[in-house]
């Protein structure tokens, strides 16, 4: 009898859905609340994923995140700085102009190297101002919720 391989396993291509702690809990560094049934907020002012990415040197990926922001009730813009292998990629601003309902984001990763083909691919959010809903006096929820990720994947740049 084998052992079944217990190491998280992630496939280009693949959604990670973060309403699912058993699809997504494995690829959580610091930063993460607890799972809730429409995803997972951010309670720090820095979120970590690490996704271990069967990729090819030069092969070019997209991050795809379906994702909102806790604007609070100043509905002040929130700045989330996505990095990948400690390079920012993007910069997201959510404002309170649209609805702030979740919504598709995308971020260009820098193309794998020799060194980093095979590997895994380390990604973090840094929120320029998480606020508590307690703070913003909405309820007692004391958390520091910053970006509110549902979905995420890594698909080829086309």
């Amino acid at each position: 009898r084998t052992t079944p391989d217990m190491e998280p396993s992630y496939q280009i291509g693949d959604e990670i859905d973060f309403g699912s702690a058993l699809d997504s809990r494995c690829f959580m560094r610091n930063g993460w609340g607890v799972t809730e049934p429409w995803g997972v907020w951010t309670v720090e002012r820095r979120a970590e994923l690490a996704l271990p990415v069967q990729a090819k040197a030069g092969d070019r990926l997209v991050l795809n995140a379906f994702a909102h922001a806790f604007l609070g009730k100043q509905r002040d813009p929130v700045r989330v700085r996505v990095c990948a292998a400690d390079r920012q990629i993007a910069e997201w601003v959510f404002e309170a102009g649209r609805l702030n309902q979740p919504r598709w984001l995308t971020a260009s990763l820098p193309p794998r190297t020799n060194e980093s083909s095979g590997s895994t691919l380390k990604i973090s959010f840094e929120i320029d101002t998480p606020r508590s809903p307690l703070s913003e006096g909405m309820s007692a929820d004391p958390r520091t919720l910053g970006l509110g990720l549902s979905r995420l994947s890594l698909t080829a740049a086309t």
